[in-house]
C-alpha cells in the first residue's frame, strides 16, 4: 500500500510540469515582445508629430517677422534720415511720429494674428528706459542683461536692430522688438504684442496631439515663459533635463495602460519642452492575452483534478470525512456519536477508531470540568462582592477626615453603606438636634413626615450598640412607642420585620444613627455579614469621633498657649500689639485667594501669629529703642526667627510652621537673613509671610516711624519687587488688595 502523500505528489508532478511551465514562459515572452513593439511605434508617431508642431510654430513666427520687420525698418530709417538732414532736431520720434508709426503698423494686413498693443521706449546711453508708454518697464536697466546689451553697445548711430520674437523681460509677454541707435548714444525701441498668440500655441498643440498634449514651454529666458497645460512637477523637470542632456526623447511608463514622452527641442526662438501623455489602449490586447493564458491554466487545472479524482475516491474522501468529524466535535454541545469509517486503508481506519475513543474520554472529562468551573464562578462572584465591599470600607476613613460638619459626615457615610448593605426596603439617617430627632436623608420612606412626629432622641440615646433584630407585625411600632393615625406611613412602620440600626456615638454623646429596615413579605433579608459590617462601621466611627474630640481639645490648648505667648510678646514689645493677629489674618486670607490647600492656609495663620515670638528673647531696650539701631543691635534683632524656630521645631504639630517662621526675613535676591537664601530656595509659605509681615509693618504705627498710606505702601512693595519680594506674589498681592478694597466699598 503506497503512502498517500507520495502517490498524490507523483500524479500532480506528472500532469503539471509538461504543460504549465512552457505555457507560462510563452505568455511572458509574448507580452514583453508585444509591449516593446507597441511602445516603439507609439514613440515614433509622437516624434513625427512633435517635429510637425515645432515647424508650424516656427512658420507663424517667421511670417510675423517677414511681414512686419521690413515696414518697421523703413519707418525707422526714414525718421533717422530726417534727423541727419537736421529737419527734425528735437522733434525726432515725437508723439506725432509714434502715433503715425502705430497707425502704419496696424494697417499691415496679417490674417493669422491681430496686433494687441504697440509700445515705444526711450533708452539712454547707460541702458535705462527713461520714457515709455508701457509703465511696467519704466526705469528698467537693460545693461544688466549682458548678453543683450553687449551687441547694442557695438552698434553705430543709425543702426537698426530687428530681433526675433522674444518674451518681455518683466511680464513674459511675446513681442516683436525693433531698435535704432540715435546720435546721442541712446536708443529708440518699439515693441509689438499680438492678440491670442499664447492661445494659438495651445490650440495648435491640441490640434496636433489631441488629448495627449500636456505641457509646453516656449522661449527660454525671462521670468515668465509661455506655458500651456499643467504646471511642471519635480518629476517632469527631472526627465526633461535628462532629455536635454541626452539630446533625445525619454519615455517613461506611468501606469498599466499609460505612459509619458519627454522631449526638449532647440529652435531659433528658444527651447520647446514637451510632455506628451500616451494612452496604450492596445495594452488591453495584452490583458486579453493574459486572461486567455489564465483560462488555459484553469482548463489544465480541471484536467488535473479529473485525473486526481480517482485517488480522492479511494483515499482523500475518507480522510475528508474524518476531518469533518474532527471539526464538528465540540465539547460544549451534547454528546455526538462518532461513527467508524469502513475503508481498506489500514492507517485511516485506525485513525477513525482512535478518534472515536478520544471523543468519548474528552466529553467525560469536559462534563467534570464544567461542574468545577461552575463552583469557581460562584466563588469568584462572591469574592468580587466582598472586594467591592472592602473598597467601600477603605474609602470610609478618607470621607470621615474630609468632613467637618457632623450632618454631612453622616449623610456621606450613609450613602456608602447603602452600596454595602443592599438588601433593604427602607433606610434612614437621623441627627440628634438636642430636643428633637431630625431625619436628614432616607430612601423608601418620606422622612419629612417622620420629622413632623418630633421624636425624642432619648429613645435612641440609650442604644449604645448596633441593633440587629427581627420583629413580628406591629412589634417594632410598639417597642418605639409610636402613636400614628392610619396612613401610608403607619402601614410602612407596622410592616417592619427586620431592623439594623447603627448608632453614631462619641465618648459620651449620642449624635444620631443610620438605620436599615426590611418589610414583611419582602424578599429583602439582612444577613449576619451585614451585621458584622454594621459593627465594624459603628466601632470605626466611634473611635474616629473620640479621636476628633481629643484633637479639638488638644487644638484648643495649643491656641490658648499661642495666644498667651502673643500676649507676653506684646507686654515685652507693646508697639507690635495687634501686629501678629493682623499678619495671621492677612496671610490666611491671601493663601485662600491663591487657592492653596486648607492645611497650608491654617499653617500660614499660625505662622503669622507666632512669627515674632523669638523677639521675647531680644532685649526690651533694643526692641523699643527710638533711635537708629547700631550694627550689633541689628545683628541681635536678626536672631529672632532662629529663636522662634528653635522653640517650635521639636513640636510635632508646629515643626512645619517653624520652618515658615525661620525664613520669613529672607529676601528674593538673596540679601535677607538668617541664611541668605534666594528665589525658590526660600519656602513658598515664607515668601507669602514676608509680604504680609512687611505690608502690616508699613501700614502700622511704630515708635520710630509713622505708618504709610496704602498708595505709598503699594509703591514700596512695587519698588522691592524682585528684590525683597517674589515678583509673581507681588502681582497676586495687588490683585488681592484690589478685591479687598472692592468688598469693603460694597454696601
Amino acid at each position: 500500500m503506497k503512502n498517500f502523500k507520495t502517490l498524490l505528489e507523483q500524479i500532480i508532478r506528472k500532469v503539471y510540469r509538461p504543460v504549465v511551465i512552457p505555457l507560462i514562459i510563452f505568455l511572458i515572452i509574448g507580452i514583453v515582445a508585444a509591449f516593446s513593439i507597441f511602445q516603439a511605434k507609439e514613440r515614433e508617431n509622437l516624434l513625427l508629430k512633435m517635429k510637425d508642431y515645432s515647424r508650424e510654430l516656427n512658420d507663424i513666427f517667421i511670417d510675423i517677422e517677414l511681414t512686419y520687420n521690413p515696414v518697421i525698418q523703413e519707418l525707422l530709417a526714414t525718421q533717422y534720415q530726417l534727423i541727419l538732414q537736421e529737419k527734425l532736431g528735437q522733434q525726432a520720434f515725437s508723439e506725432d511720429y509714434i502715433d503715425a508709426f502705430k497707425a502704419t503698423i496696424r494697417q499691415i494686413p496679417f490674417s493669422t494674428l491681430q496686433i494687441d498693443t504697440i509700445n515705444y521706449y526711450r533708452i539712454n546711453e547707460e541702458g535705462v528706459i527713461y520714457e515709455t508708454d508701457f509703465t511696467t518697464d519704466q526705469g528698467l536697466d537693460l545693461s544688466q542683461h549682458e548678453y543683450f546689451w553687449k551687441s547694442f553697445k557695438q552698434a553705430s548711430p543709425g543702426d537698426i536692430i530687428l530681433r526675433n520674437l522674444d518674451n518681455e523681460t518683466l511680464t513674459g509677454d511675446i513681442r516683436l522688438y525693433s531698435y535704432i541707435k540715435l546720435p546721442d548714444g541712446g536708443f529708440f525701441e518699439t515693441g509689438i504684442r499680438f492678440k491670442g498668440i499664447t492661445d494659438y500655441i495651445e490650440t495648435k498643440g491640441y490640434e496636433t496631439f489631441d488629448k495627449q498634449f500636456s505641457d509646453l514651454t516656449i522661449f527660454k529666458g525671462g521670468s515668465n515663459p509661455v506655458k500651456v497645460g499643467v504646471e511642471l512637477t519635480q518629476t517632469h523637470r527631472q526627465w526633461l533635463s535628462q532629455s536635454e542632456s541626452d539630446q533625445q526623447p525619454v519615455f517613461k511608463l506611468t501606469g498599466l495602460t499609460k505612459g509619458a514622452l519627454y522631449w526638449v527641442q532647440q529652435s531659433r526662438y528658444g527651447v520647446y519642452r514637451y510632455i506628451l501623455m500616451i494612452d496604450y489602449y492596445h495594452n488591453l490586447i495584452l490583458i486579453a492575452i493574459i486572461l486567455i493564458g489564465a483560462i488555459l491554466l484553469a482548463i489544465h487545472r480541471s484536467t488535473m483534478n479529473a485525473q486526481v479524482k480517482s485517488l480522492c475516491k479511494a483515499v482523500a474522501d475518507p480522510i475528508q470525512t474524518l476531518e469533518e468529524n474532527m471539526k464538528q466535535f465540540d465539547l460544549s454541545n451534547p454528546r455526538i456519536e462518532q461513527g467508524n469509517l469502513k475503508i481498506d486503508v489500514r492507517e485511516i481506519q485506525s485513525m477513525s477508531e482512535s478518534f472515536s475513543r478520544m471523543c468519548q474520554k474528552a466529553q467525560d472529562s469536559y462534563e467534570e470540568i464544567q461542574a468545577i468551573n461552575k463552583d469557581l464562578e460562584d466563588s469568584y462572584t462572591l469574592n468580587r462582592s466582598l472586594m467591592n465591599q472592602m473598597e467601600m470600607f477603605l474609602d470610609i476613613p478618607q470621607s470621615l477626615f474630609s468632613q467637618k460638619d457632623i450632618s454631612e459626615l453622616l449623610v456621606l457615610n450613609y450613602r456608602k453603606l447603602q452600596h454595602i448593605i443592599s438588601d433593604a426596603d427602607c433606610s434612614l439617617v437621623a441627627l440628634n438636634s438636642g430636643k428633637k430627632l431630625t431625619f436628614i436623608d432616607g430612601e423608601g420612606i418620606d422622612f419629612h413626615q417622620l420629622n413632623r412626629l418630633n421624636l425624642d432622641p432619648q429613645k435612641y440615646a440609650k442604644k449604645k450598640y448596633v441593633l440587629f433584630k427581627n420583629y413580628e407585625a406591629g412589634e417594632f411600632m410598639q417597642e418605639m412607642d409610636l402613636q400614628l393615625p392610619d396612613s401610608d406611613l403607619s402601614k410602612i412602620i407596622t410592616s417592619v420585620n427586620q431592623v439594623l440600626i447603627i448608632p453614631v456615638v462619641s465618648k459620651d454623646d449620642y449624635l444620631g444613627h443610620v438605620a436599615f429596615y426590611s418589610f414583611a413579605g419582602s424578599s429583602s433579608n439582612f444577613s449576619f455579614d451585614d451585621y458584622r459590617i454594621a459593627e465594624y462601621f459603628y466601632s470605626f466611627l466611634k473611635a474616629f469621633l473620640i479621636i476628633k474630640e481629643f484633637s479639638e481639645y488638644e487644638m484648643d490648648i495649643q491656641k490658648e498657649t499661642i495666644y498667651s505667648l502673643i500676649a507676653l510678646l506684646e507686654q515685652h514689645d507693646p508697639y507690635t500689639k495687634g501686629h501678629s493677629e493682623n499678619v495671621a489674618k492677612l496671610a490666611s486670607e491671601f493663601a485662600t485667594y491663591l487657592g492653596l490647600e486648607e492645611k497650608t492656609v491654617e499653617e500660614l495663620f499660625w505662622a503669622g501669629l507666632v512669627h515674632d515670638m523669638g523677639k521675647i528673647l531680644i532685649s526690651h531696650h533694643i526692641l523699643n529703642k527710638p533711635a537708629r539701631l547700631t550694627l550689633a543691635e541689628f545683628e541681635e534683632i536678626k536672631k529672632h526667627p532662629g529663636y522662634a524656630y528653635d522653640a517650635l521645631k521639636e513640636s510635632r504639630s508646629m515643626k512645619e510652621i517653624a520652618l515658615i517662621i525661620k525664613y520669613h526675613h529672607e529676601k528674593y535676591n538673596g540679601s535677607g537673613y538668617p541664611e541668605g537664601l534666594k528665589a525658590k530656595q526660600i519656602p513658598y509659605e515664607s515668601r507669602i509671610l514676608c509680604l504680609c509681615d512687611s505690608w502690616d509693618a508699613m501700614t502700622s504705627e511704630r515708635i520710630y516711624k509713622t505708618h504709610l498710606t496704602k498708595e505709598a505702601a503699594i509703591y514700596e512693595i512695587m519698588n522691592q519687587k524682585g528684590r525683597q519680594f517674589d515678583p509673581r506674589l507681588v502681582d497676586k498681592w495687588l490683585e488681592f488688595l484690589s478685591i479687598k478694597s472692592d468688598n469693603r466699598s460694597e454696601p
